[in-house]
């Protein structure tokens, strides 16, 4: 924009979610040029694109992980099975102590933080993690990460 004064370039910031339904809005002129994704777009958009008559090519450039912290005070939990995160994180889960977690964690309360809904972060862990898209307990502090 700065050599092309006349040219506007828009960058906004939001998830994959967010990306995609801007990409796929009903009005053509709020619709995005370019979106990246943490994922490929789903099934449920694919139909949508369709529908909407939304042309696209998907190029995929790298895959990205999604790492599991711990505060750097705990100095007990150094890693965590998918078994024990599927217990944790499962949308009926009643887990607030570390000691629910594996016998032999402190008896200390647990705080749990995550990716806001528009995230595709979102999207993945909870079927990754608990074998359902977006199957993931409410209950946690969450946040968004840009």
């Amino acid at each position: 924009m700065g050599q092309n004064p006349r040219v506007r370039v828009t960058v906004g910031v939001s998830g994959t979610g967010g990306g995609f339904k801007k990409f796929l809005s009903e009005s053509p002129d709020l619709r995005t040029d370019i979106s990246d994704a943490s994922r490929p777009i789903k099934k449920s958009k694919l139909q949508r694109a369709a529908k909407l008559g939304v042309h696209y090519i998907e190029i995929p450039i790298g895959m990205d992980g999604i790492a599991i912290m711990v505060h750097p005070s705990n100095s007990f939990c150094d890693s965590l099975t998918v078994a024990e995160l599927k217990e944790t994180w499962k949308p009926e889960s009643s887990i607030a102590r570390w000691s629910q977690v594996r016998k032999g964690f402190p008896d200390l309360p647990i705080k749990l933080y995550g990716p806001t809904s528009d995230h595709g972060t979102f999207d993945y862990f909870p079927e990754a993690i608990c074998g359902e898209d977006r199957a993931s307990r409410s209950d946690y502090t969450a946040y968004a990460h840009h």
